[in-house]
């Protein structure tokens, strides 16, 4: 079976995020902006992926590699402009929406070969993955993301499939309509586990969390709070806020 598989690609699969029930104290008349920063998450279980080969269909499951010296992240999204707020023409409500783009994505599972042999897969960002989130102050404060995921599958030993490219068109709207966030201040960042947290002054992209006093009034940082996923789809993506230590759980 070596490199049987080199050219056959997987088109579609579904991301769900999962996570913890926080009170929101945010009002939304004072949030203005939400600034450009770097989401930094961690795989959940739940996390599969369907890979076709000619003998049948099989379902994966999927855990995160965390990436070194980055605590328990294993997945990277960045939001590299601030997202604005302003009134929906068709609804009224505050909403704001920017561009995102997938910087990092470390994934492996293991499975029966169809030779009885031990496998493995490894799936990492195979190329430029970008879409976009649109962010809702309601109450409640929600948000949907949809974009395409390039990646790379590697399977080992090569008998068990050599190398596939997927291209998986992604969204988070789910059976709820998408996922909870909160913002940061005037909401304090939740410490059960410590999340992973890069700290700089606004306007640094790669920050989770800016500095208090380098940016204006009405200026939030934004942190996922939950999210659910169309499970009908070829792959399901399970993450939340990713803790500050390997192993860590999802915050409470």
């Amino acid at each position: 079976m070596k490199k049987r598989f080199s050219t056959r690609t997987a088109v579609m699969c579904a991301i769900a995020v999962t996570g913890w029930s926080l009170c929101v104290t945010a009002s939304a008349q004072t949030i203005t902006h939400i600034m450009a920063g770097t989401d930094y998450l961690q795989t959940r279980a739940g996390t599969a992926i369907k890979i076709p080969f000619p003998t049948g269909t099989i379902t994966v499951p999927l855990k995160g590699v965390p990436i070194k010296g980055m605590g328990n992240v294993d997945t990277i999204i960045q939001r590299e402009k601030d997202a604005i707020f302003g009134a929906d023409d068709a609804t009224g409500a505050q909403v704001a929406n920017v561009t995102i783009q997938l910087m990092a994505l470390n994934l492996q599972g293991s499975f029966t070969g169809s030779a009885g042999q031990a496998c493995t897969v490894s799936i990492t960002l195979g190329g430029t993955s970008t879409g976009t989130v649109v962010f809702n102050l309601g109450p409640p404060m929600t948000f949907t993301s949809s974009f395409t995921v390039n990646y790379v599958a590697v399977f080992s030993p090569s008998s068990c499939g050599g190398m596939i490219t997927g291209s998986c068109k992604l969204n988070n709207k789910g059976t709820t309509g998408g996922g909870t966030w909160i913002a940061v201040p005037p909401s304090p960042v939740p410490t059960d586990p410590p999340y992973y947290l890069v700290q700089a002054a606004y306007p640094n992209p790669k920050a989770n969390l800016h500095t208090p006093g380098s940016y204006p009034a009405g200026y939030v940082d934004f942190f996922i709070t939950g999210l659910t996923s169309d499970a009908a789809q070829t792959a399901k993506h399970v993450v939340c806020e990713a803790a500050s230590q390997v192993g860590g759980a999802c915050p409470k």
